[in-house]
């Protein structure tokens, strides 16, 4: 009897542990920049997945909405520095989506680590996710 226990119990933690429930999120999110003659560039992407997908007619449609906070070293909030809109469709499913932002920032900037703080909503289910990840602007 013991053994049967013993056995029911190992089964249910092996059931429990393969399965994966799917979980919308924002991720992978990095950042660089690198000195331009004027300012810097500001290169920064992050990955979405297990958004809602709409399909019609066997065509499968994310609608997602994004934009970055840059939060400097001295504690400064730039809202909205980027936004954008990732409507795709395919006719196979959609895993995973990439924000790629590019963008110039002039030599008003300070050195130092500054935060970008990624804000995806899926306007299918009007859910919203957040990631951070940092970068460093020096004169070197």
């Amino acid at each position: 009897m013991k053994n049967i226990y013993l056995f029911a119990i190992v089964l249910l933690t092996f059931l429990l542990g393969c399965s994966r429930e799917e979980k919308y999120e924002v991720f992978s999110s990095e950042a660089f920049a690198y000195k331009l003659e004027e300012g810097w560039e500001l290169n920064t992407s992050a990955h979405v997945k297990d958004f809602v997908l709409k399909e019609e007619n066997e065509i499968y449609t994310c609608d997602l909405t994004y934009y970055i906070d840059i939060q400097t070293p001295s504690g400064i909030t730039i809202a909205k520095a980027d936004t954008g809109l990732i409507q795709e469709s395919s006719g196979d499913e959609i895993d995973e989506v990439a924000i790629d932002i590019q963008m110039e920032l002039d030599d008003g900037f300070e050195e130092g680590t500054y935060k970008v703080v990624y804000f995806v909503v899926d306007k299918n289910n009007n859910q919203l996710v957040t990631d951070t990840t940092t970068f460093d602007l020096t004169r070197e």
